[in-house]
């Protein structure tokens, strides 16, 4: 992984947070259907938690008059999730 210069804008710290929330929702889908019972309330509840913080970033960001960036259709996972044990 590559380190990433912090951004000096506001706006564009604002942005990058947003699209790591994207990724991180994204993953709850491969994530979530290896899960059973209280693993999957958690990770219910987790995503639950980036979808808001997904919400607020983009009314901070719209409010700021910031570009909102579009969430990408889909995201590379870094490990494949094929059973339970991955998916935790």
């Amino acid at each position: 992984m590559t380190r990433r210069q912090a951004p000096t804008d506001p706006a564009q710290a604002l942005a990058d947070a947003l699209a790591a929330e994207y990724a991180a929702i994204f993953a709850y889908g491969p994530i979530g259907v290896r899960l059973t019972d209280a693993a999957r309330r958690d990770a219910r509840s987790a995503e639950a938690a980036h979808r808001a913080r997904r919400d607020a970033l983009v009314l901070q960001l719209s409010a700021g008059g910031g570009q909102v960036p579009a969430d990408r259709a889909g995201y590379a996972l870094p490990f494949p999730v094929t059973d339970r044990a991955a998916a935790l």
